[in-house]
């Protein structure tokens, strides 16, 4: 390993998309600093965030390490470790969140933010995990504070981080509503715990919501799909009500009635993993190993893989993606 100066790596060649994505062969080793470990990548998470990458449209934030590198997930084996690196060492099988680069054949990363895998656990199942329960539980936990038997709405329920809420919801006694495009996706969601779900055909869902409610509406939202969706979320909500959002696959924009906003005392999130902090990051990889990953040993919480692709099929994997028929998790295997 003294000897490694190169490596493969998915990198954005011209941003057009998933057919814009290359791979070289030739891409400069990272250096790692004293805080950070190297590791070998065996498996990355594909993210909506890496499509939209491909288009150069979701950039990592400044600072980030590789950033024409995409991948936000990663599972692998440590390789390298820094000097001041004390709970790590070679040999180690980690995973974890990045900013950027989980897409090369090697990974720095600060040693505090990634995560000891278990050892029942494959580097497939270690990658579909952090983006998609790390993004839930913060939301729903952390943000919107969700509190036993309470309702949850949740938007594109089939997606990796929808079915990863479903099941935290459940955790807590929770009524959960969710909706999709396809009935397929409403399909999985009801066999893990969804109470009552519905396609959004002609995007409108406030009807479905509050008659199944009694009129009553629900106590949280997490909204992944953005754009319109947020101004029907409010006219879903309960009093005192909580919408947090997550994702914008409908737009950036859309127009809200203020009055019920302030009638209703709703209170609205808006949350993002990639751009917090080291501090944050190490913060919520530590909650991540103490609540998270115990609930997934004990099989009360678990990810949905669709398929494994190997990287010969890079370009197949992402138009795959693009195409948003899969519910659940896509896997590139790097090995």
């Amino acid at each position: 390993m003294e000897n490694l100066k190169y490596m493969q790596a998915i990198v954005v060649d011209k941003p057009i998309g998933p057919s814009g994505l290359r791979l070289v062969n030739d891409y400069p080793v990272p250096e790692i600093g004293a805080n950070d470990i190297l590791v070998q990548v065996k498996a990355v998470g594909l993210n909506r965030a890496d499509l939209i990458q491909s288009y150069s449209k979701y950039n990592p934030p400044p600072g980030s390490i590789c950033p024409d590198i995409i991948g936000l997930e990663y599972a692998g084996i440590v390789v390298r470790v820094g000097s001041r690196v004390v709970n790590f060492k070679i040999g180690d099988r980690v995973f974890g969140l990045v900013a950027s680069a989980a897409m090369g054949q090697y990974l720095c990363t600060h040693s505090q933010t990634a995560i000891l895998i278990p050892q029942d656990l494959d580097f497939e199942v270690a990658a579909s995990l952090p983006e998609a329960f790390i993004t839930a539980y913060d939301a729903l936990v952390l943000q919107a504070g969700v509190k036993l038997n309470q309702s949850v709405l949740i938007s594109a329920i089939g997606s990796s981080v929808g079915l990863a809420a479903l099941q935290i919801a459940k955790l807590y006694n929770c009524i959960v509503v969710g909706s999709s495009r396809t009935p397929d996706k409403l399909k999985l969601a009801q066999n893990i715990g969804l109470n009552f779900g519905f396609t959004v055909e002609s995007g409108s869902f406030v009807q479905s919501v509050l008659e199944y409610t009694r009129q009553i509406g629900v106590d949280n939202v997490l909204e992944l799909v953005g754009g319109n969706y947020l101004k029907q979320d409010i006219e879903c909500c309960s009093y005192r009500a909580c919408i947090v959002i997550i994702g914008l696959l409908a737009g950036i924009k859309t127009e809200v009635n203020l009055a019920l906003i302030l009638a209703k005392r709703i209170r609205i999130y808006g949350t993002t993993l990639r751009s917090r902090d080291l501090s944050e990051k190490i913060e919520l990889a530590n909650v991540f190993a103490s609540e998270i990953l115990p609930l997934v040993k004990s099989g009360k919480l678990k990810p949905f893989i669709t398929k494994v692709y190997s990287l010969k099929d890079l370009h197949l994997a992402f138009n795959d993606l693009e195409s948003n028929k899969y519910a659940g998790k896509l896997i590139l295997n790097w090995s």
